[in-house]
């Protein structure tokens, strides 16, 4: 299995606070509180700056990303997926970061949300960092009944990162002691999530998107994830994504 580092070419806690001055109050020794939300976004928004010159506004109660994860899943898109120009990034979130990453390296972005309120961030995400983003807003679809159907072949690679939920919490974000927050962002993938990503590899191959991607957190899930692609006839490649003390996975599907 081809594994990434996601703290390879990344930008560590001192780095991200030399270029990011909001977030210097939160340093102490070197380290920020992982369970204080504000420090953890103030830290993500100064890794942002610091690699591409981007500021972006969450609202409260949103998901802070992990930009380090993001790049990686960008770095590999341009490392195994050449010839790539459009691009759609399904579930943006009110940070459009898979988007504005995607954007800063060239690629021509469409991304959708269902939160009315993510939308408008994400929007103005994109406007206050000069970025040609088009945003499609969702009343419960995925793709199909969401993206004009004219572009139905028109989509290199469709993107996202999918809710995940705990057996013991069906249909909302674990409780974590870290301060990623979520709480009122992510409430649309089903009981599990795995009802989200069915239906979102089903519509990829409805607008016959050649590379269907998707980065998640457990190996069970992976392993759902090959099954629904093979039902399809595509054949899958996962990639090894190394976060720390943890693992996630970006699977690939191909449409070929």
């Amino acid at each position: 299995m081809v594994e990434y580092n996601a703290s390879a070419g990344c930008v560590t806690i001192e780095q991200a606070a030399e270029s990011w001055e909001p977030l210097q109050k939160y340093v102490k020794n070197g380290r920020i509180d992982l369970g204080d939300p504000a420090a953890l976004l103030e830290y993500n928004r100064g890794i942002l700056f610091r690699l591409t010159g981007f500021s972006i506004e969450v609202p409260r109660g949103n998901l802070i990303p992990s930009i380090c994860l993001r790049q990686t899943y960008i770095r590999i898109i341009e490392d195994r997926l050449p010839g790539v120009r459009t691009v759609v990034d399904v579930g943006t979130g009110a940070s459009a970061i898979l988007a504005l990453l995607a954007a800063n390296r060239g690629y021509r972005v469409l991304a959708t949300e269902i939160d009315q309120r993510s939308l408008e961030y994400a929007q103005k995400n994109s406007e206050v960092n000069d970025q040609q983003i088009a945003f499609y807003r969702s009343t419960g679809g995925i793709l199909d009944g969401v993206l004009p159907e004219n572009l139905r072949g028109e989509i290199d690679l469709s993107m996202t990162y999918p809710p995940f939920y705990p057996d013991d919490r069906p249909g909302y974000t674990s409780k974590k002691k870290r301060g990623f927050g979520g709480t009122d962002s992510e409430l649309f993938g089903g009981r599990t999530g795995i009802e989200f990503i069915r239906a979102y590899i089903e519509d990829c191959s409805i607008f016959r998107i050649k590379y269907c991607t998707l980065m998640v957190h457990k190996k069970v899930v992976v392993e759902n994830i090959i099954k629904i692609f093979e039902t399809l006839g595509h054949r899958t490649e996962v990639i090894d994504v190394i976060a720390g003390r943890r693992r996630r996975y970006l699977v690939i599907g191909y449409d070929e």
